[in-house]
């Protein structure tokens, strides 16, 4: 009769404590891609840029420019989509970077990429704020003269060959 009572004892803790522990189970790392092209309109000095990711619509993009006195805040749309436009001459060359600051982020959106962007995945940068240290996503762009030109994350720049062909036949 001990026995039981024993072994019936042990059973209702383990259930009565394994009914308050909570399953904490782990967030999946969002690998983020950024990509886009970039184009300038050098009558206007407008810089064009248009872009596409895998980010959820209402995520906040910072555009840098190496170097420069410029930030700019983009607003991600539906299905990853995001453009800006800005005044540049882009006689000088420049760095255009494009990226996810987690402290940016709404509360729900916060949550989903890490409140200090343990979440994310792709080119990731650290840095530190008020001794508090963040990851971000990074890509990057270079802005010149080039009627239009092609970027990706690790700041891979094509040139699009008809700017350079101007309509004439390039083979």
């Amino acid at each position: 009769m001990k026995l039981s009572s024993y072994v019936f004892i042990s059973l209702f803790m383990i259930l009565i404590v394994g009914c308050n522990t909570k399953m904490v189970m782990p967030k999946e790392k969002i690998n983020v891609q950024i990509s886009g092209d970039s184009q300038y309109h050098s009558e206007l000095q407008r810089v064009y840029i248009n872009g596409e990711s895998n980010l959820e619509a209402g995520t906040i993009l910072t555009l840098l420019i190496e170097g420069e006195e410029f930030e700019r805040e983009v607003k991600v749309q539906p299905r990853g989509y995001f453009k800006a436009m800005f005044y540049r001459d882009n006689s000088k060359e420049g760095q255009l970077i494009i990226r996810l600051d987690p402290r940016r982020q709404t509360e729900e959106l916060m949550k989903k990429y890490g409140k200090h962007g343990e979440n994310l995945q792709g080119t990731l940068v650290e840095y530190e704020v008020d001794g508090e240290t963040y990851t971000t996503v990074e890509a990057y762009a270079l802005l010149s003269k080039v009627a239009e030109e092609i970027w990706d994350q690790k700041g891979g720049v094509q040139e699009v060959l008809y700017n350079a062909c101007q309509g004439k036949d390039c083979k």
